[in-house]
């Protein structure tokens, strides 16, 4: 072979080397956009299922928190304290305001309303508790005799607010029976919102009343409440509920309790409360009313009977001033409508010593 030849050969060897390497970078700069796009839109999907398991992640975080918040205890009180006027601090929810204080005293793990005398009222609530929805659970001490005339009324305020408020309402009748019923306030006027109903057909004096309340949503607002004697079984259903619309009272606002005593009643009264628990939501199950299963150990075990605690005095001729009525709970001077009723609301009235 001549060297010309061979020079040409080798030539065309490396143009054919230079056109396969042009070609295959031309081939390979057009697949790699197509390569770098898919590329991408997997890693788009990945990074959207990782966005969207994190998301629900979250959400399920945040509806945990959100209904852990709706049953967290915001206010506890096991009244175990001495106060001569007042209910003083709770153990958790700050102090008790009280419309008459010299009416009030803790004594024995009860705060009681003492020396309720015909027409007179007073309400302590905790102010510093502001909730919208709310459940309240509590036991009552019933008075130390059957109240005669109209009886003798408790109530549970859910959302107290000014002049409004929310109430469960547990009246002990003349005939010693108790009765249940919820009712609204707006500018100190009462509207019943359901019949009372009878629930119990006696009480014992100085007996023990375990109470349930609850205020929740809004527009509607569902209002229910429940009791019944510790020792027996809770209710299955409400034995009131009901629901309002009523804009003053679609916003937040504070625990309370009132005591009133019938104007037609003739002696005064005492009654009491303990175990105080509020919740930012639906009152929880109640304790199982099952009660425990007897020893059968041979050793002989004390007994566990606690004794009952001594109610106050309640002396209708204490001297005591008159109370002022608070502005701030106007609502709750109001003098209750009668046992049956709807609709029509009931003027408040100044209590009277």
């Amino acid at each position: 072979m001549s060297p010309a030849r061979g020079t040409t050969g080798r030539h065309a060897q490396r143009a054919e080397h230079r056109h396969a390497h042009s070609t295959a970078v031309r081939r390979g700069q057009h697949r790699a956009p197509a390569e770098r796009s898919s590329g991408r839109r997997g890693l788009a999907i990945l990074a959207g299922l990782l966005t969207a398991v994190g998301l629900v992640t979250v959400g399920a975080s945040r509806q945990s928190g959100v209904a852990e918040a709706q049953t967290a205890l915001i206010a506890k009180d096991v009244m175990g304290r001495s106060v001569t006027a007042g209910f003083g601090r709770a153990d958790v929810g700050g102090t008790y305001k009280i419309t008459s204080a010299f009416r009030t005293r803790v004594q024995r793990n009860t705060a009681y309303f003492t020396g309720l005398t015909k027409g007179t009222s007073v309400t302590a609530t905790l102010p510093q508790v502001i909730t919208r929805d709310t459940g309240t659970r509590l036991t009552l001490v019933a008075p130390q005799a059957r109240p005669q005339g109209g009886g003798l009324y408790v109530y549970l305020a859910l959302r107290a607010r000014a002049a409004n408020t929310y109430y469960a309402k547990v009246h002990f009748q003349a005939n010693g029976s108790v009765a249940v019923s919820l009712s609204r306030v707006v500018s100190g006027k009462e509207t019943f919102l359901t019949r009372e109903r009878v629930v119990l057909s006696s009480m014992p004096a100085q007996g023990l009343l375990n109470v349930d309340a609850q205020a929740i949503g809004r527009s509607p607002t569902n209002l229910a409440m429940r009791v019944w004697r510790p020792g027996t079984s809770v209710p299955g259903t409400w034995q009131a509920a009901a629901s309002d619309r009523t804009g003053a009272l679609q916003a937040s606002g504070a625990p309370g309790i009132r005591a009133y005593l019938s104007a037609t009643a003739s002696t005064a009264q005492t009654v009491g409360f303990r175990n105080l628990k509020v919740w930012n939501g639906s009152v929880p199950a109640a304790p199982s009313a099952t009660p425990p299963a007897p020893s059968t150990s041979a050793r002989p075990t004390q007994s566990s009977t606690v004794p009952r605690s001594p109610i106050p005095s309640t002396s209708a001729s204490s001297g005591a001033p008159k109370p002022a009525p608070s502005s701030s709970t106007s609502a709750s001077t109001g003098r209750p409508r009668g046992s049956s009723g709807t609709s029509t609301p009931a003027s408040p009235r100044s209590p009277r010593s």
